[in-house]
């Protein structure tokens, strides 16, 4: 009777600690841009992909390392494998990427990501916006009932 429960007792120890290193090893699997990243085109978003389910407890967005960009993060409660934040324009430069996550174990991790924003990117912008313009003036004149003024 002994041995079966000293057997019962260390599976149990196995399966408990196995269990806790899983969940103290969440990683960050994939982030867009990708850390070192060059980006010659407008950026529209950060993704941040984890191993496992997470809460995002910080997020931030550092412009050459001096100042900290406004991009509207706020922390929730809810667990996800996937973040994706939306971002307005950016300004030519290096960027940091950094963050703070929770796992299920309540275990907290620091990381962060770089990537630098070219002067291509704002060209493609302004050309995007140029396009943009032009096809609304372009319109003018049509209203959308195709009555004449």
């Amino acid at each position: 009777m002994r041995k079966v429960n000293r057997l019962t007792i260390l599976l149990s120890s196995l399966i408990l600690f196995q269990t806790g290193v899983l969940q103290a090893h969440t990683e960050l699997s994939t982030i867009v841009p990708a850390d070192g990243a060059v980006i010659n085109q407008p950026l529209s978003a950060l993704e941040l992909s984890f191993t496992a389910d997470v809460r995002l407890l910080r997020l931030a967005l550092m412009h050459a390392g001096q100042h900290s960009v406004g991009i509207g993060f706020k922390p929730t409660a809810d667990t996800k494998r996937q973040f994706v934040v939306p971002l307005t324009k950016l300004q030519e430069g290096q960027y940091e990427v950094e963050w703070t996550i929770m796992g299920a174990d309540g275990h907290t991790m620091d990381g962060s990501s770089d990537f630098t924003l070219t002067s291509d990117a704002m060209s493609a912008h302004g050309n995007h916006m140029q396009n943009m313009q032009s096809e609304d003036t372009s319109d003018m004149g049509h209203s959308e009932h195709g009555h004449a003024h």
